[in-house]
């Protein structure tokens, strides 16, 4: 039987679920900067729960994290609200503390740094889409800050993705979703690289594409199926 915590739990996972959907549907800043508040406040009582070894009320706040952690980047390539997604790197930090072994966690650290790219990648999108055919140097491009950063907060991401993986590995078992999102990650890091190491984040993304593939009622999204 759930305890109180876990039912409270519970609650704010499904109160952050339907913030992010009002957020995504949201046509104005007044609107957002309202649903952003509600935010706030749950990440608050979240906060004030004590994070426990009851592996049903862990797995809440794997949860809650989870759905907070979209929530602050409902729009990820303006970079997210910071002080939630801080907030949420913050408590991944402390749930892998408690459980090491949790695949979850590490899967929730790797959605962290690779919504944090996003920003850098739009604006690198953004600048090739503007200077594509003018001859410029596409190597010496990859010194630029946004690159740089991209890469700074990529190779995190798939550190953590492939952490995540490895211990589901131990454990005899796989999943598509996470296998996708290594894969998602090592192809933005190679597309971002220089030429002497990106070869090797491509061939690390189709290993794991090729194993997602694999995995029975597992389907890859359309544009990895490429």
């Amino acid at each position: 039987m759930a305890d109180q915590e876990e039912i409270r739990l519970r609650g704010l996972d499904a109160e952050a679920v339907r913030i992010l959907g009002l957020l995504q549907a949201s046509t104005s800043k007044q609107q957002i900067e309202h649903y952003v508040g509600q935010a706030r406040r749950v990440v608050q009582t979240a906060n004030a729960i004590p994070i426990v070894q009851h592996p049903a009320r862990f797995q809440q706040h794997i949860k809650v994290t989870s759905s907070l952690q979209r929530v602050a980047y409902h729009d990820p390539d303006s970079g997210g609200v910071r002080d939630i997604a801080e907030w949420c790197l913050q408590r991944w930090l402390r749930l892998q503390q408690l459980q090491s072994d949790t695949w979850e966690v590490y899967k929730g650290l790797g959605q962290a740094w690779l919504f944090k790219s996003q920003i850098f990648l739009a604006r690198i999108h953004q600048i090739e889409a503007s200077t594509k055919g003018k001859g410029k140097d596409d190597e010496g491009a990859l010194h630029s800050p946004n690159h740089v950063e991209a890469r700074a907060t990529l190779v995190p991401a798939t550190e953590h993705f492939s952490r995540a993986a490895s211990v589901l590995e131990r454990k005899g078992a796989a999943n598509g979703e996470l296998l996708a999102l290594c894969a998602e990650a090592f192809m933005s890091l190679g597309n971002i690289s220089y030429s002497r190491t990106n070869e090797t984040y491509f061939v690390q993304a189709v290993q794991y594409l090729r194993k997602a593939s694999k995995i029975p009622g597992y389907r890859l999204p359309p544009h990895m199926q490429q």
